[in-house]
């Protein structure tokens, strides 16, 4: 049997089409799939017309050594029965999820038949078809689609990173997650078992267009904000806190809730932009000393990786329905210090809990969101896991507002959380789709996917949107 080589770095220069990039990917093609089997390819290449003539032994030679080739990188055993297959399996259709689901759908709005995966890279995911494609002749392949294949395997590279770690760790992450609800449903809130205790029913009003959240009341209308202002009407499902006074009595509070796991595919996502946040800080450094050639070197140099940014894989959010801005302030960091406590006391596993908060908008990150956030390490789990309260208002704020459309950023510069991951994915776009290689115009994507974001998000929820002329205008 032969010896396995060193796993292939990922990196940005895998993805840039130019000379250099191509040499790269190479060279990690060989190595994945052993040389001799990228000769042979490629020679078989020139001969036929379609994959499928390359016979079957070969072609199921090359898929076993593939599929052990990678489950030993990843430390993956081929016990109880074919492991390492489902694995290679797992991992490329998690990939086809984050491109189709966390990146062309968010960044396109329409059905833009250029920016979808070919059916032959989505549905052929053998080992063998894949290194077809890869070697095949380029009178028999577009650019397009070898380039499409290229990313399909970064991304399942990525993909196979994140399904890996959580293969190895000895505690699973829904009985963390069960632990931590468990905690909070015993020592912390009150009411029946079986649901959510109670629906809250509460107004936001906001500026017209922006979205702006000028106030919250229990009523409408109100006669407190100027019948210009949009009414958005929420009824939200809540539980019921229970916090000790500093006099020793309590006080009963509603808030919404949220226990969570993010979908896989939002963790590759993560990583890679993380990755290049990072790539082209490390460029930035270079190209004030060494000249703007050396910074394009450290891009190509810079490694896409998932994790170091998984902190917030498993998230548990409460919301006080407090309307006072003040007072959910207050009550936001009481939640925060009380829960503090109650996990250092009875959450199983625990082995740490650090503060990782974002409460001064103007100092901080403004890709964050104001609340208070703890970070939980557990015994067996290899990330932490997050505690997010935050106030109604800025929930509210993250929820809905859009701003302007700012010709600069080339989308609307509000605090919402969908035009956030919007800007996210147009930072990453020309790796997914570069200009050379692709024909579209990624900027005007993401502005009429900015468009269209702010436009549902103005009249979600909204209270008698078509008594207003604009709003039946653009329906039209």
């Amino acid at each position: 049997m032969n010896a396995i080589a060193e796993k292939p770095e990922l990196t940005f220069g895998l993805l840039q089409p130019d000379r250099r990039s191509t040499a790269m990917a190479v060279s990690n093609q060989r190595v994945l799939f052993r040389s001799e089997n990228y000769n042979l390819f490629k020679k078989l290449g020139r001969d036929i017309c379609d994959i499928q003539d390359i016979p079957a032994e070969i072609r199921q030679s090359v898929d076993a050594e593939v599929y052990d080739r990678v489950g030993e990188w990843f430390d993956i055993p081929d016990r109880p029965r074919n492991e390492r297959r489902k694995f290679w399996y797992a991992s490329m259709n998690l990939a086809n999820h984050v491109f189709d689901e966390h990146v062309r759908e968010l960044l396109f709005v329409s059905e833009e038949r250029q920016a979808t995966l070919t059916a032959d890279v989505k549905v052929d995911k053998r080992p063998s078809s894949i290194l077809g494609r890869l070697t095949m002749p380029i009178d028999k392949i577009t650019k397009q689609g070898r380039y499409e294949q290229g990313r399909q395997l970064a991304l399942g590279w990525s993909a196979a990173e994140v399904l890996s770690e959580i293969a190895h760790m000895s505690k699973d992450p829904d009985d963390v997650l069960t632990d931590l609800h468990n905690l909070f449903a015993r020592r912390a809130f009150v009411g029946k078992i079986g649901g959510n205790n109670d629906n809250a029913q509460f107004y936001s009003y906001h500026e017209p267009e922006t979205n702006r959240l000028v106030g919250i009341s229990e009523h409408y209308p109100d006669q407190r904000f100027d019948e210009r202002f949009w009414v958005k009407a929420h009824k939200e499902p809540v539980r019921t806190i229970e916090l000790k006074t500093e006099t020793g009595g309590t006080v009963h509070v509603n808030v919404l809730y949220d226990p969570d796991q993010k979908d896989l595919g939002s963790l590759v996502v993560k990583g890679w932009h993380r990755s290049l946040k990072a790539a082209q800080k490390a460029a930035e450094e270079v190209s004030r000393e060494a000249g703007e050639e050396a910074a394009k070197s450290q891009i190509h140099k810079g490694k896409i990786e998932t994790a170091p940014y998984r902190g917030d894989a498993i998230r548990l959010r409460m919301v006080p329905v407090v309307f006072d801005r003040q007072q959910g302030d207050w009550l936001r960091d009481e939640i925060s210090k009380s829960s503090k406590e109650s996990i250092e006391q009875w959450l199983p596993g625990f082995k740490d809990i650090k503060p990782d908060d974002e409460v001064n908008k103007e100092n901080g990150d403004p890709s964050r969101f104001l609340a208070r956030r703890w970070k939980i390490s557990i015994d067996g789990l290899s990330y932490p896991i997050e505690l997010v309260i935050q106030s109604l208002w800025d929930y509210l704020v993250q929820e809905y507002e859009v701003g302007r459309f700012d010709s600069k950023l080339g989308m609307h510069n509000g605090y919402a959380h969908r035009l956030y991951k919007l800007k996210l994915i147009g930072e990453m776009a020309r790796s997914f789709w570069p200009p050379p290689i692709f024909d579209l115009d990624l900027k005007e994507a993401q502005a009429n996917s900015s468009s269209y974001n702010a436009f549902i998000l103005r009249n979600e929820k909204r209270i008698h949107p078509l008594r207003d002329p604009d709003f039946v205008a653009q329906l039209s």
